[in-house]
């Protein structure tokens, strides 16, 4: 962690070749980022975000991400970020340490509904119980991952499907 709290505008500048951004474990998200911090990261497919996310936070609105294809989202005190189901090549989204998400519902993964998510990896984020219907709006699903979620019990996945 290095406890970034605030960049600066024009912070990424002149990196037009970056592809993959990791700001995981800094408090940036939602409290530091100036509108279109992303603009001039053309390439960028990946981004890796932690703590701090609230629902304030829309991430479609910091900049240019259309062609983020990637995200990982690692949250300490975590709420559903508005904003991803507007970034339309996100493919594959990353949930990791995320220790209250004890009970999955539809209600936590809204945002991502009607999107063309294929790949949803939730890693070690503590799941126990899944709410039927969760993963309704994933027409475009091809890989459910809940690894590492030592107190699942596999009929929750089977009922949530």
């Amino acid at each position: 962690m290095n406890g970034i709290r605030v960049l600066s505008e024009g912070t990424f500048d002149g990196l037009l070749e970056l592809e993959e951004l990791d700001m995981k474990n800094n408090p940036v998200i939602g409290t530091g980022l100036p509108k279109g911090i992303f603009d001039y990261l053309p390439r960028l497919r990946r981004l890796q975000i932690s703590g701090y996310i609230t629902g304030d936070s829309k991430l479609s609105s910091y900049g240019n991400l259309r062609n983020l294809r990637d995200i990982v989202i690692t949250p300490d005190a975590f709420k559903m970020p508005n904003g991803l189901a507007k970034l339309e090549k996100i493919k594959v989204i990353y949930f990791a340490f995320c220790s209250n998400f004890n009970n999955l519902t539809q209600f936590m993964l809204e945002s991502f509904n009607k999107t063309n998510i294929e790949e949803l990896n939730i890693f070690m984020c503590s799941v126990k119980t899944i709410e039927n219907g969760t993963f309704n709006g994933f027409a475009s699903l091809i890989t459910l991952n809940f690894a590492r979620n030592r107190d699942l019990d596999v009929n929750y996945v089977i009922d949530a499907l």
